[in-house]
């Protein structure tokens, strides 16, 4: 299980611990910390305004195509008051955006085949995809000012 309170670093070591011991639960591990990561970052953007966008209706979205979309709208309402520059559209963000549309992240198929084998959806590579993403989006929250591990911020009323 993975806590608020955790760091990045420790919860990319619990998940890699946790996908050597069961490889299902790893994946699953690194794509709920992905979306958690993304959507605070989105929540944390959306409190700073005067008005909230999406409020508590943050998890009806679950698709890469979604995230891109809210991402866009929350930077271009921040960037009216802030730096516009410093702001970057979600797929410049990821490095391996490409990687992590190929992988459809929000899928999750059953773990082995028939023969025994891994699918690929379960595979090592796909854990580090995630990761990697995770560290990326991460990493561009703290430059802009955005720590996902602190409490978030109250509504303005």
């Amino acid at each position: 299980m993975l806590l608020v309170r955790q760091n990045l670093k420790v919860r990319n070591s619990l998940i890699r611990n946790a996908y050597n011991l069961n490889v299902i639960r790893g994946v699953y591990l690194a794509q709920a910390n992905f979306e958690w990561v993304i959507r605070r970052v989105l929540l944390i953007m959306d409190r700073k305004g005067e008005k909230s966008l999406y409020g508590k209706n943050l998890n009806k979205y679950k698709t890469l195509k979604q995230f891109l979309r809210i991402w866009d709208q929350q930077i271009s309402k921040l960037s009216l008051k802030e730096k516009p520059e410093s702001f970057l559209p979600l797929d410049k963000v990821i490095s391996g955006w490409n990687q992590l549309q190929k992988i459809s992240f929000n899928h999750l198929p059953h773990a082995r085949s028939f023969t025994g084998k891994l699918f690929p959806a379960y595979t090592e590579e796909r854990l580090e995809v995630l990761i990697q993403a995770t560290e990326d989006v991460h990493e561009y929250a703290l430059k802009i000012g955005i720590d996902v591990f602190t409490r978030l911020p109250r509504i303005k009323k």
